[in-house]
């Protein structure tokens, strides 16, 4: 009878503890979509401490190329405040056609601390395309006896002009941008990746360890089936989708209680947060440096960045577009996440991608004692370096190439040729025939 209370007490509080993980669970993803986004600005001019005078029937035009990707508005600043009664429009319009793409109208009774805010509709700009930000007065009050406005410029700059007349001089405005804040980039390209990883964990009957390889490439192979049909950015779309029902798939089985909460806090989970957290603080304002780099494998992300497209498509500013694309893909899914370029991103889903193929040999070693695991652990964080000795940094693909035929070769010689294993070797040959043309010989090899 006693035994029977015991067993029925730990079940209640198995029951309680897992019900409690939900909702906290539930509670950490509300309050990172709760902080998701925030503006940012970059300005056009710097320094804008002398004045340009618009009067009323003038046209102002500013030059500008675009850099950032969800533009969201522009706040032009006043030299003084305008005692004008008139609204002020201002479009955005390309170049190369003259079409108008956005348009917003203040009253300039609205200027506060000498600044006018103009928000419009989420524009994504193309990388490095031409734009003129044009600002007019309209529904002046015929009763003001002067009806100009002084707008703040910097003379060390160009591209301002008034009726088409050059004013040596150029715009002191900011382009209002939307970015995701880092604590929730950080958290979300984490969170997708573990997810998938868990729900193949559940799924599969698997350790963690086997399956976060297959993770990382199911999400390339995923991105380039969507590239192939014309838009990355629906495979990202897709792939919110399929992390929303693994989330829902994990906390189904936590709260019946058909899998405890430690199974997600084993060592080969440990070990791949501790890996990213390192990724991001040794990563931490890494900028590109190499030749090859520039010209082809940064250059790749970024073109499909701006575009959502394979490098294939028309007006590709990639040079080499016969390079396959894998890798390019998954650093793509962590620089979507930041809705802002980054070279940073480039390095971390480029290290963390070969990290979790090599964390596969952790694969059946959970019960090793911790001095065991943590020398595996070493072992594993050192051995890029013998394939490739800048892994940590460079983005040049022979490192992962490696990595990715030892991910394999492991698969095949580790584990029987069931269902599972047949499943993550198909998809290590892919992204192999997809990495490099190289990868195809070594497909070929495996």
């Amino acid at each position: 009878m006693y035994n029977q209370y015991l067993i029925k007490g730990k079940d209640v509080l198995k029951n309680k503890r897992n019900v409690i993980s939900c909702f906290l669970i539930i509670i950490i993803f509300i309050a990172m979509f709760a902080i998701k986004e925030q503006k940012s600005v970059v300005s056009i001019v710097s320094n804008a401490n002398e004045a340009v005078e618009l009067g009323e029937g003038s046209i102002l035009t500013q030059n500008w190329v675009s850099n950032k990707k969800n533009v969201h508005g522009i706040n032009l600043y006043f030299a003084q405040k305008p005692e004008v009664d008139a609204d002020i429009v201002v479009n955005l319009i390309t170049r190369t056609d003259g079409q108008v793409v956005r348009t917003a109208i203040r009253h300039l009774s609205e200027v506060e601390n000498d600044c006018l805010e103009f928000a419009f509709d989420q524009y994504d700009c193309p990388e490095a395309m031409n734009f003129v930000i044009q600002v007019s007065m309209q529904n002046v009050d015929p009763i003001n006896a002067d009806s100009s406005i002084w707008l703040k410029v910097n003379s060390d700059y160009s591209g301002l002009k008034i009726d088409e007349e050059s004013q040596n001089c150029g715009l002191g405005a900011d382009v209002v941008y939307m970015k995701n804040r880092s604590v929730f980039v950080v958290f979300s390209i984490l969170a997708m990746i573990l997810i998938v990883a868990n729900s193949f964990m559940l799924l599969w009957k698997k350790e963690f360890a086997e399956v976060i390889g297959m993770s990382v490439l199911s999400i390339g192979v995923t991105l380039y089936l969507f590239g192939l049909c014309g838009n990355v950015e629906y495979g990202m779309k897709f792939l919110y989708i399929v992390a929303g029902v693994g989330l829902i798939y994990i906390l189904y089985h936590i709260w019946m209680g058909k899998c405890e909460i430690r199974k997600f806090l084993s060592f080969s989970v440990i070990g791949v947060c501790l890996f990213y957290v390192f990724s991001i603080v040794y990563n931490y304002n890494t900028i590109i440096t190499d030749t090859d780099e520039f010209t082809h494998w940064a250059l790749a992300v970024k073109d499909m960045f701006y575009s959502n497209q394979l490098s294939m498509h028309e007006g590709t500013s990639v040079n080499i577009t016969r390079y396959p694309p894998f890798m390019a893909l998954f650093q793509y899914f962590f620089m979507y996440q930041n809705q802002v370029f980054s070279e940073k991103f480039l390095y971390m889903a480029y290290q963390f991608a070969g990290f979790c193929l090599l964390v596969s040999w952790f694969g059946g070693k959970e019960k090793k004692s911790g001095l065991w695991k943590s020398v595996l652990y070493g072992v594993t964080f050192i051995f890029p370096l013998i394939l490739y000795p800048r892994f940590y940094n460079s983005i040049m693909i022979d490192g992962f190439l490696g990595m990715l035929f030892a991910y394999v070769i492991y698969c095949y010689v580790s584990e029987k040729m069931d269902i599972f294993n047949t499943f993550r070797i198909t998809l290590g040959l892919i992204a192999l025939t997809l990495t490099k043309e190289m990868g195809i010989v070594l497909a070929g090899i495996a």
